[in-house]
C-alpha cells in the first residue's frame, strides 16, 4: 500500500544551493498551490514538493532565511 510508505529526508540550510517555485493553471493561481524544488549541494538528494500550499511564498520565505543565515557567518 503506496501511502503507507514514508521518505524522510533533510539538508543543512548551507547545503541549499537553489530554490525554485512555480504554480500553474487557474486553480493553484487562484487557490495558491504549486510545485517547489529544492536543490542541495553534496549527498543531499533534492527535494521536489508537489501541490503544496503556498508554495511562491515558501520559497521567498526560504530565500530570506538563507539570506540571513548567509549574512550573519
Amino acid at each position: 500500500i503506496k501511502f503507507l510508505n514514508r521518505k524522510i529526508s533533510q539538508a543543512s540550510i548551507d547545503q541549499v544551493q537553489e530554490v525554485r517555485a512555480s504554480t500553474s493553471g487557474i486553480i493553484g493561481n487562484v487557490l495558491r498551490y504549486g510545485n517547489m524544488v529544492i536543490k542541495t549541494a553534496g549527498d543531499a538528494s533534492d527535494f521536489q514538493l508537489q501541490s503544496i500550499p503556498k508554495a511562491l511564498e515558501t520559497s521567498r520565505i526560504i530565500h530570506t532565511l538563507i539570506d540571513e543565515y548567509r549574512h550573519n557567518l
